[in-house]
Order: C-alpha cells, then sequence, then structure tokens
C-alpha cells in the first residue's frame, strides 16, 4: 500500500519495518474520538519505549488533507505520519489488514512479523505498555 506523507512523499509500511524491534502502526483518523482520546497516551509510550527499540508510524484514514493535517499539528506527534491517498486506497489497506475500525493498531516485529493486529489494546488502560514489556525484553 501507498501512502502519503506530511510533506507528500510516497512511503509504504516496508519503508519502516525492520528499523527498530518493534513497529506500532497507529490507525486512527481525526474525526475518530477514541483516536484523539489515545494520542496523549501514545505519547508517553513512545516517550518511555523509543529508546529501548519502539518506533510508531500512524496511518490517518482521513479523507481531507486539511482535516488530517490540522489534527497532526494539534496533537504533535513526534512520529511519521501517513495518510492514505485515496478512498480506494483506504478501503483496500483496511480491507487487508482486516481492519474492521478505528482506532487499531498492528504492531510489527524486526522480521516482519505481525505480532498484534487489532482494536482491543490501548495505551490509556495499560495494555500496550503491557505487550511491549514483554517484546522489548
Amino acid at each position: 500500500h501507498i501512502f502519503e506523507t506530511l510533506s507528500k512523499k510516497r512511503k509504504e509500511l516496508k519503508n519502516y519495518v525492520g528499523k527498530s524491534k518493534l513497529l506500532v502502526v497507529d490507525v486512527w483518523a481525526s474525526w475518530c474520538g477514541p483516536c484523539k482520546k489515545e494520542i496523549p497516551h501514545l505519547k508517553k509510550v513512545y516517550d518511555d519505549y523509543k529508546d529501548k527499540g519502539l518506533s510508531i508510524v500512524s496511518v490517518s484514514i482521513d479523507d481531507s488533507d486539511k482535516k488530517w493535517k490540522e489534527a497532526v499539528d494539534k496533537f504533535e506527534m513526534p512520529w511519521e505520519q501517513l495518510r492514505t491517498s485515496s478512498n480506494e486506497e483506504m478501503k483496500s489497506f483496511m480491507g487487508d489488514y482486516l481492519i474492521g475500525g478505528i482506532p487499531h493498531m498492528i504492531i510489527i516485529d524486526k522480521e516482519g512479523i505481525i505480532v498484534y493486529a487489532g482494536s482491543a489494546l490501548r495505551a490509556e488502560k495499560g495494555q500496550l505498555q503491557n505487550l511491549l514489556d514483554e517484546k522489548l525484553k
């Protein structure tokens, strides 16, 4: 899947896999209340685990470039931001990764193996931290 960065570069998830012990792919949108509620907790997780081998990339399914960029600016997420480049790409991405709703996380290890995918894991509740503590020993 091809995504756009904030600077309109085209990237794929494979550009990020293997550069850290674990990659968290945070799937969200500017209009998603639970997604926005999770961001401050994700920022804390990022600060706490980035030196232990964690990286994060967010993939927005926003259809509005303007609203996406406004949300990214507002929440000041320090990791790479991607957006599906079209409605068709968003549907294809969500279908291929079995994403039924957002927020959704995909956690990929250094070898490219998905170790978690779903919407139940929350940094707000400490669940993400528990998994990271186990995988980043």
